[in-house]
């Protein structure tokens, strides 16, 4: 299918009508055979509550009300909701979001492009970010650099996450438990408890499990027990709990504290492996390799020129001629996509000193670990590396962290000015290595029993990162004459990283110890112009800086730092509300000048076989639109249309060496006179499309809603709601060669409710579409006969089940 949407597409699309700016609800009419309007909706993007209406930003806020109407259960079904965002589950503890484009080369980063915060707590790892969504108020989406009042790593956007606090005044009680196919069981609660009307306190807990859509045709296996992954492919475990209180003793103070702790258990999800990695597959499946200046170097004992795959990566593997591996979709039960857990604390002091003077205290603290296991191996029931399977595990670790933000803030009639500071530390222990098992046993895999079965020695890497963060940050906002406002902001930061290898199984520090002082000013201006009271337009501009770091095992000095990455966005906006607020839009066109890409490198001086490093590249440019509408049609009708274009080319003269390097042979291998591989360093990729993400995205939707009347002394409402979704083909590397295609997806639910009950049936990929989520593609350094693997991910077949919750 073709990377645009095509006139079938949109014509469904514009029949269903549209994405979610579904921050909005519809609200009844203010009289009588009167319009029905859209309620405002409160958001916190410039750190106090505004109407998302006149805020500046390009911002997309979900209420945990419309979140559970489509059955959300995270970031996933969020980006599927929110034009300019995507989600994909990479393996386990290595998903990262995307906001306009913006993917990072390294999955593995100890920072992301992305900025998570729940609550304010800002939440580093890709293993901390994806929520169960437990008792939220609402999450904001926010485009664009952030890094001025977000702080670091605000890079492309920020996701915020809004818990619901405790009410000081009314006693509530809700439960709500869940059953599907698939095994899919859950459960759910929160109780709210006030206290003499100044204070309150709440719980809410949730517990489920899910097996997974896809069949493992590893039979093989089936009669092992106790196993991370049972049944299917993609399952989980989840279990959450969040504490939180509020005291607000009189009209100035009010004091907000909460404890969020998470364990997960999430399968690998289903998927398999195409390489030409003799310790992958045995047949090679790839079929074509582009680079023609340095095709005469490659080893044609092993795989001949088909080095890489060109095309469309099918959900389903190729198998080559004359190769043992039983058809199908084969997985090692042992491995694991993310078995860990989270901690996130946070206290909020709010002071209103004046009508115009107020301040505010934040602490934060996190604890986090994370391990997850992959197989690389393309038949995981015979063994491909010397009679057996070979393991893979990166993005493991764990991670503490400490923060204070305290600030003040001034609020005049036409002035808005607010100044704070903020100190946060991290240490953070990464480890991953690649290991070697018998294939079908029920020896678990795990870090203490890693050194015990192995046939051949371990590869390994594992470093500690200590990071201590200080920043001041202002904002100055000055209104002229109520309709044009001049906004200023800016933070300086200090980023202060001492890194060291450590030994993998000691956790005991290794070789050099790093340190450095990254310095840098993230300003951010905008000018908006108030028409009316319903119809504002603005301009933007924006820095935003991800972290720098250092490369613990480098050989030249030259190349043991990398430096941050920069971006420049360019926005305008228009935002507003038509026929008497029944329609609500929020559109933006974006320019972002994208520097010091920090990818993975090949070692210059150093032989092929070197571990790679980070390095930084000349980057990217991206050009994109955005638009979201909501349309009350009737009271009873809501109408929501959204699509996003983000188009993310490379920098002409931009390279990408480790991807040749990868299709080289290692001189180990050669025969005795055989030229040896150059380095190659000049693969040009300007032009081609940023890997991983989607160029085109678009959604829609429709929901019903009216009274059936009453029904056993309760008065009883009919609702129903059908969304859809599209998402262009994401390539696999920067090469541009292989891609997974386009998709499309339809969900719906409906259902009855009254004041204090709902019952819901809901589907998910309701026409069953087999798709891949996301292609994994890695590129060892080692050379041909170990270089390139591609491992395609495919997403959830179609799921459907009943949800009732009962409130009081």
């Amino acid at each position: 299918m073709p990377t645009q949407l095509n006139t079938r597409q949109l014509a469904l699309a514009a029949a269903i009508t549209a994405t979610l700016s579904p921050a909005y609800a519809q609200t009844d009419a203010s009289a009588e055979g009167a319009a029905p309007r859209i309620e405002e909706v409160l958001v916190t993007a410039r750190k106090k509550e505004e109407s998302l209406q006149d805020v500046p930003v390009a911002v997309t806020a979900l209420s945990g009300d419309l979140l559970s109407s489509v059955e959300a259960r995270g970031l996933e079904d969020i980006a599927r909701l929110t034009p300019g965002f995507s989600f994909e589950r990479a393996n386990g503890s290595l998903a990262q979001p995307v906001i306009r484009g913006q993917a990072q080369p390294r999955l593995t980063s100890p920072v992301q492009n992305v900025a998570t915060y729940l609550n304010g707590i800002y939440l580093q790892r890709s293993y901390q970010v994806d929520s169960d969504l437990l008792a939220l108020q609402r999450v904001e989406i926010i485009k664009g650099p952030q890094s001025a009042l977000f702080g670091r790593n605000a890079f492309s956007g920020a996701i915020n996450y809004v818990t619901r606090k405790p009410d000081v005044d009314e006693f509530n009680i809700k439960v709500e438990g869940t059953i599907g196919n698939y095994d899919r069981e859950e459960l759910k609660g929160y109780i709210s408890i006030p206290i003499a009307g100044i204070a309150g306190i709440s719980l809410a807990a949730s517990t489920s499990e899910f097996d997974g859509t896809w069949e493992n045709d590893n039979v093989a296996s089936e009669s092992l027990s106790g196993l991370p992954t049972e049944g299917n492919l993609g399952g989980s475990e989840t279990d959450s709990q969040l504490l939180q209180f509020t005291l607000a003793p009189n009209d100035e103070l009010e004091i907000n504290g909460f404890w969020n702790h998470r364990e997960i258990l999430i399968e690998n999800p289903a998927s398999y492996a195409q390489s030409t990695m003799s310790a992958i597959r045995e047949g090679n499946t790839n079929n074509c390799y582009p680079f023609e200046d340095i095709a005469a170097v490659i080893n044609p004992y092993l795989n001949g020129t088909m080095g890489l795959y060109c095309g469309e990566l099918s959900t389903q593997p190729e198998l080559a001629e004359g190769e043992s591996r039983p058809a199908g979709i084969l997985a090692d039960r042992r491995g694991v996509g993310n078995d860990g857990e989270t901690d996130v604390y946070g206290l909020e002091v709010n002071y209103q000193f004046t009508d115009e003077l107020s301040g505010s205290y934040q602490y934060g603290k996190t604890e986090a670990d994370s391990f997850n296991m992959g197989t690389l191996s393309g038949d995981p029931v015979n063994g491909t590396y010397l009679g057996g399977t070979l393991f893979d595990s990166r993005g493991n670790g764990t991670i503490e962290s400490d923060s204070h933000d305290m600030r003040l803030e001034w609020q005049g009639d036409s002035l808005r000015v607010m100044g704070g500071m903020f100190y946060s530390s991290v240490e953070d222990y990464d480890y991953g290595a690649s290991y070697v098992f018998t294939p079908n046993t029920d020896t678990p895999i795990n870090p203490e029993l890693f050194p015990v079965g192995n046939t051949v020695p371990p590869g390994f890497s594992s470093s500690t990162r200590e990071e201590t963060v200080d920043a001041v940050y202002a904002l100055v906002s000055y209104s002229f004459d109520n309709s044009v406002t001049l906004t200023l902001e800016g933070r300086y930061t200090v980023e202060t990283i001492e890194q060291q290898a450590a030994d993998y199984y000691t956790g005991a520090p290794v070789g050099e110890e790093f340190s450095e002082d990254f310095e840098y000013f993230t300003p951010r201006a905008t000018v908006d112009y108030q028409f009316s009271d319903n119809m504002m337009a603005y301009a933007s501009v924006a820095r935003g800086v991800k972290s720098g770091g250092f490369n613990t095992r480098a050989i030249l000095p030259e190349e043991q730092v990398y430096d941050p990455e920069t971006n420049w966005t360019y926005e305008l906006g228009l935002k507003g509300s038509l026929l008497d607020n029944r329609l609500v839009f929020d559109s933006a066109i974006f320019y972002t000048d994208w520097s010091d890409m920090q990818g993975s490198r090949a070692q210059t001086d150093a032989v092929i076989g070197t571990p790679l490093i980070i390095g930084n590249v000349d980057g990217a440019e991206i050009m994109g639109l955005e638009l979201s509408t909501q349309y009350a049609l009737t009271d009873s009708i809501d109408l929501f249309f959204g699509a996003a274009v983000a188009d993310g080319e490379y920098k002409d003269g931009a390279e990408e060496p480790v991807i040749a390097r990868a299709l080289c042979q290692n001189p180990a291998y050669l025969p005795p006179g055989t030229p040896a591989c150059p380095y190659l360093d000049q693969t040009d990729i300007g032009g081609n499309q940023i890997a991983r993400a989607p160029k085109y995205q678009a959604n829609a939707g429709i929901s019903y809603e009216t009274a059936l009347g009453e029904v056993m002394g309760m008065n009883v409402n009919f609702f129903a709601r059908a969304d859809y979704s599209y998402q262009s083909k994401q390539y696999a590397d920067p090469t541009n060669t292989a891609y997974v295609p386009d998709r499309s997806l339809v969900n719906g639910s409906f259902g009855l409710s009254s004041d204090a009950w709902t019952l819901r049936f809901w589907g998910k990929n309701l026409l069953d579409e087999e798709y891949s989520s996301f292609v994994f593609a890695t590129f060892a350094p080692l050379g041909q006969g170990s270089g390139v693997t591609y491992s395609p991910l495919l997403g959830d077949l179609r799921t459907y089940g009943a949800t009732f919750s009962y409130e009081f």
